[in-house]
């Protein structure tokens, strides 16, 4: 009986999402980066997103929370 070792290559990896969610995540990167002063990112499918990078005092206050 032979074996053959299954290849990393012939394996499909599950640890990431799919190529949207994956152009989202980078979209919130490049933009945290450059924007390290905004707390939240709003995504081009219209999702807040908290910035990574935020280098301010959080306020944790989602900014469609309306406290009037």
């Amino acid at each position: 009986m032979d074996f053959f070792p299954i290849h990393p290559d012939d394996v499909e990896d599950h640890t990431h999402g799919t190529p949207q969610q994956e152009a989202q995540k980078e979209m919130v990167q490049i933009y945290g980066l450059e924007k390290h002063d905004h707390e939240w990112i709003l995504s081009d499918y219209d999702v807040w997103e908290k910035n990574p990078y935020f280098t301010g005092v959080p306020t944790n206050i989602h900014p469609e929370d309306d406290f009037r």
